[in-house]
């Protein structure tokens, strides 16, 4: 139980590395009958015997995360075309570390979708926490980065 429980732990803060929530200690005691120090060194141990590098999350997993939820062929599109959005940003010194990785890839769905013409089942700005207008900076570049055809 106290493996599984640093596991947890240790998923909870990887995917919410800003939110700096803690172990709630009532909780911990209740369920596990250990404390929350215990659950901590585990999570040490965890990370130290499996030799884990922990990085913070990209453009990609929030594309994941945001799309989480998609289920018609139309809206996979949408995905597929916002993870070769984010792709394009690889090589542009402009977006890595300037651009947080949740904007570049609310960014590249908004842009997925307005290309593709989808209508989502869920809000955009719901799913992730941006308006469009505050992305327009970054939804122009990504436009920028597009390939032009040759006429």
């Amino acid at each position: 139980q106290l493996v599984a429980a640093a596991a947890v732990s240790l998923g909870a803060k990887y995917e919410q590395s800003s939110s700096g929530r803690k172990l709630d200690a009532e909780v911990v005691e209740a369920f596990l009958g250990t404390t929350v120090h215990a659950v901590e060194e585990m999570e040490w141990e965890l990370v130290m015997d499996l030799g884990c590098v922990m990085d913070g999350p990209t453009a990609y997993t929030f594309v994941d995360h945001f799309t989480r939820f998609f289920e018609r062929e139309d809206e996979f599109l949408v995905r597929s075309l916002a993870l070769r959005l984010v792709n394009l940003t690889l090589a542009f010194f402009g977006f890595v570390g300037r651009i947080l990785p949740s904007a570049v890839a609310a960014s590249a769905l908004f842009l997925a979708r307005q290309i593709l013409g989808v209508q989502l089942r869920h809000d955009l700005e719901e799913v992730t926490g941006y308006k469009a207008k505050d992305l327009m900076g970054c939804i122009c570049a990504l436009v920028e980065l597009l390939p032009r055809k040759k006429l």
